[in-house]
């Protein structure tokens, strides 16, 4: 009866929770599947049935399933690798939804056997999905001091910011509780984008603590400064596999697709549709260009003799670190907002938060000005 709906919808589904079974749909108290995880040989094969269904509901779509036993019992006791993760395959495609996340040394039961389950966990989660709730205050796990460790081994895509509330008090307090909610997912930063003989490199970071899990393009974007113009390229990158933690390297050949005339480069990360409120933002400052949904690389390509203009100089923040494009060789001074020297150096490592000047003077004198804030 559902799979009709959402078949037709899937471009609009971002993961299917399993459900059905039980109440709360979690799998556990239920009079017809074999109660509070006491299981007959029929009742596993009745649940395997449902599962394996519930799996047809969205083919392109990720399942989450409540415990890492259930996501065995559907998709097979091996973990998916990087050749085989998004092969559409029942086992590609299970993850996990823990509603009890670090809330006893088993997660309320959530784990038969950690010894086991862990290992498991940490190579099948990379490439899949999930997330969950806590379900109950246990500092001994959920301190801001280790609770960093938990969600990127687990590689964590969502938790549910309304519950439990002491434990989201408990991250407040801690002073953990933004930098939680920046992790979650994927995060991608640009680190650097250089061209180098016509060849462009665009080298990416996933700070955040999980990878991306539905298949989308990365485009360049190539925009005649004189003619406007726009020429896009897709490039050769599986965006799903940006690991979480890593550095990817994305090279592009600019000689041999674009023709003579001077061109700003962009990225672009949409999603299926095309809907700009759905491409991905990186989460460098200065970069963002919310009208038109794309990530300015702050890069200029010239090809063949074409009158040059003024040179432009792009300076933003990137964590801690000042990022000057277009220049090699230059000084640079950071001033507060009382017109104070504070730094000399492009590392505001310790330097307090707020608003200050950046000047950067290259070695023909020309000073560039630019505001940024420190977070």
């Amino acid at each position: 009866q559902l799979k009709p709906i959402t078949l037709a919808n899937q471009d609009v589904i971002h993961v299917v929770e399993a459900g059905f079974i039980g109440q709360y749909g979690e799998w556990y108290y239920t009079t017809n599947f074999g109660n509070k995880g006491i299981l007959t040989s029929q009742n596993i094969a009745d649940r395997k049935e449902v599962g394996l269904k519930i799996m047809e509901l969205a083919p392109t779509r990720l399942v989450m399933f409540r415990t890492p036993y259930f996501q065995q019992m559907i998709g097979g006791t091996t973990p998916i690798s990087s050749t085989t993760a998004y092969n559409g395959s029942i086992n590609s495609r299970i993850g996990l939804h823990n509603d009890a996340f670090l809330s006893s040394n088993s997660d309320s039961g959530t784990y038969k056997s950690t010894s086991t389950e862990y290992p498991y966990l940490d190579v099948q989660s990379k490439y899949t999905f999930c997330g969950g709730e806590s379900n109950a205050l246990f500092p001994a796990k959920q301190d801001c001091s280790v609770v960093f460790s938990w969600l990127t081994r687990f590689h964590y895509n969502y938790l549910n910011f309304g519950y439990h509330p002491d434990v989201i008090t408990l991250w407040q307090i801690g002073g953990c509780y933004n930098e939680i909610a920046r992790r979650l997912g994927y995060r991608f930063e640009l680190v650097s984008s250089t061209i180098t003989d016509g060849i462009l490199t665009i080298n990416i970071k996933n700070v955040g603590f999980a990878n991306i899990f539905n298949q989308r393009k990365v485009i360049l974007i190539a925009k005649n400064t004189n003619t406007n113009t726009q020429f896009s390229f897709e490039l050769n990158t599986d965006i799903r596999k940006w690991n979480a933690g890593e550095t990817i390297q994305i090279t592009q050949d600019l000689v041999n697709n674009l023709g003579e005339g001077e061109y700003s480069l962009f990225l672009n990360l949409p999603d299926n549709n095309g809907n700009i409120l759905h491409s991905i933002q990186l989460a460098n400052t200065g970069v963002w260009d919310a009208t038109k949904g794309i990530n300015n690389l702050n890069l200029t390509y010239t090809k063949g003799n074409v009158a040059q203009p003024p040179l432009t100089v792009s300076i933003f923040l990137q964590g801690t670190t000042i990022i000057v494009n277009n220049l090699t060789n230059y000084t640079i001074a950071v001033y507060n907002m009382k017109g104070q020297l504070v730094r000399t150096t492009n590392d505001l490592t310790g330097v307090r938060r707020g608003y200050y000047i950046i000047k950067v003077t290259d070695v023909n004198g020309v000073v560039y000005t630019q505001k940024i804030y420190k977070k």
